[in-house]
């Protein structure tokens, strides 16, 4: 991966909340962060300097589209939470939401 102009570990990127790996120009950002009760970071990942991560190797965008994800959500452990199209968005919020948020889950895993 390439991030900030520098081969890097995907990890470096991610930092160490909970991520969301967007496919670059496959949604919107507001729309992510409103639907999320708990601060998400949004990780762009394409193929040119506009995303905020290249996948150079492309592993990560092939992955993403066998899968039909626009999106991944990661957690802080760095397991895949849930993933899937814009269209799931608000299923993957909801879920997120029940999981972590309601029962304060965030506190233990920050």
């Amino acid at each position: 991966m390439i991030w900030k102009g520098a081969p890097h570990p995907l990890d470096d990127a991610l930092g160490d909340g909970f991520v969301v790996l967007v496919r670059q120009g496959a949604a919107i950002p507001a729309r992510i962060r409103a639907a999320f009760h708990h601060p998400v970071t949004l990780v762009s990942v394409g193929v040119d300097d506009s995303a905020d991560v290249i996948d150079s190797s492309g592993a990560l965008l092939r992955f993403m589209r066998r899968e039909r994800c626009d999106l991944i959500l990661v957690r802080p452990d760095r397991y895949v939470f849930d993933g899937g199209r814009m269209s799931d968005l608000a299923r993957i919020a909801a879920a997120f939401n029940a999981r972590f948020v309601a029962d304060q889950t965030l506190a233990l895993a920050a």
